[in-house]
Parts: structure tokens; sequence; C-alpha cells
């Protein structure tokens, strides 16, 4: 039985329901073979539609600066998660909350100021040693490596 594709949403509209106005305006009957073809095609794989027929796009790898920006994001998510659980250690929820402290005098104030220096001083280190890795002068470093060249956090 065929079925309906749109290739705006990229997504298959079975025949048997009715969406009423609901539907993409270039949905279009496509042979059930199609959609049966992209069931089994692979998770990374895309589709598209070409003269009334739906293709399976093989997946187009990511450019070097691709993942690069990739790694970097992985690295700065590690580097929050470091800084958060060094203030939940303290009982804090997160990093920004003892930060916060700082701004307030009162019996956490201290400890905000230290939290926030520490902070600080992490992220610009980061900083620098993913320019580093960028640059090519650090050999990228595992996620352990990275956060072991990091400030410690305040005690």
């Amino acid at each position: 039985m065929d079925t309906r594709f749109s290739k705006t949403t990229r997504c298959f509209y079975p025949l048997s329901e009715n969406y009423g106005d609901g539907l993409p305006e270039d949905v279009q009957v496509v042979p059930e073979e199609d959609y049966l073809a992209a069931l089994a095609r692979k998770p990374d794989e895309t589709l598209d539609l070409v003269n009334g027929r739906v293709v399976i796009l093989a997946a187009i790898a990511p450019t070097e600066a691709e993942l690069v920006q990739q790694r970097i994001g992985a690295f700065k998510a590690a580097i929050s998660a470091y800084l958060d659980a060094a203030a939940k250690a303290k009982g804090y929820d997160n990093i920004v909350n003892a930060a916060l402290r700082a701004a307030y005098p009162g019996p956490y104030h201290a400890e905000g100021v230290a939290f926030a220096t520490w902070m600080d001083l992490t992220w610009q280190k980061s900083y620098e040693l993913l320019a580093q890795w960028e640059a090519g002068s650090l050999s990228e470093p595992t996620t352990a490596e990275l956060l072991a060249m990091l400030p410690e956090a305040p005690q």
C-alpha cells in the first residue's frame, strides 16, 4: 500500500490516517517499497524526495572543524560538571549558586568568593589549554587529563 512523504519534514504520513489540514503542503504519495527501504536504513542516513521517490542519502562525515567543535563542546561540558561537582560537595546546587554567595555579606561570603575566583581561574586555564590544543602546541588531552590540569577546588 502506498504512503505519503514530505520532503520538508522528512516524515511519512500513512494514507490510512486522516490528517485533515495538518499535512505539509509538499506531501506526495510514494510507493510502499520506499517506506520499507526507509525503515531499513542505517541510523545516520537521511531521506530525500527525488522525482516522486524517497531516496536514502548516505551520512555526511563531519568536517575536521566540526569534529574539533564537538570535542571542545564535550570538554566544556566536562569542565562545567567538574565545577558543579565541587560546589555540590559543599552543599550547593551548582557552581553558580556557590559563586553567587560572593555578592552577599554573611556567613557564606568568603566561601562564595573562593568559588567565584576558582570558577574564573578554571575557565581561564581551560580556554588557554583549549587554545593550545587547537594551535597544535598541546596534544589532545583526555577529559581526565584536561581536568587534572585545572586549578583545584577550594577546600
